[in-house]
């Protein structure tokens, strides 16, 4: 398993973008916790996390992505969970998370959806 990569990107309209890939571990969250909170801070009204590359994912992980998304409602935003590959989508699927998370199969999936009900 190799080390989690990040990588923000602006897609515009109030749409910014976080790469993710290699593994998210517990060890390994800070940098990620802290784009995640500098997006939830700034003009950003949706926040896509792109995990087509990411290989695992820890309760942590997943921890994390629960109590952020949570935090984004508060704030009048909305965090997507984008591209899952099949094991991480079995695990988000065993948890029942799409009650809870915005989860599509992709990043350009999120941005239909996003344009199809904005103001």
């Amino acid at each position: 398993m190799k080390d989690l990569e990040c990588a923000v990107r602006v897609c515009g309209n109030g749409i910014a973008a976080i790469d993710l890939s290699g593994g998210i571990f517990a060890s390994n969250m800070e940098e990620l916790t802290e784009l995640i909170e500098t997006q939830q801070k700034s003009r950003t009204k949706e926040l896509i996390l792109n995990l087509t590359n990411l290989d695992f994912i820890s309760s942590s992980g997943i921890g994390l992505f629960v109590q952020k998304n949570d935090e984004f409602k508060k704030s009048d935003k909305r965090l997507w969970i984008a591209g899952p590959n099949p094991d991480i989508a079995q695990i988000f699927d065993q948890f029942s998370l799409d009650e809870i998370l915005s989860i599509v199969s992709n990043e350009q999936q999120a941005i239909e959806e996003i344009k199809q009900f904005a103001p």
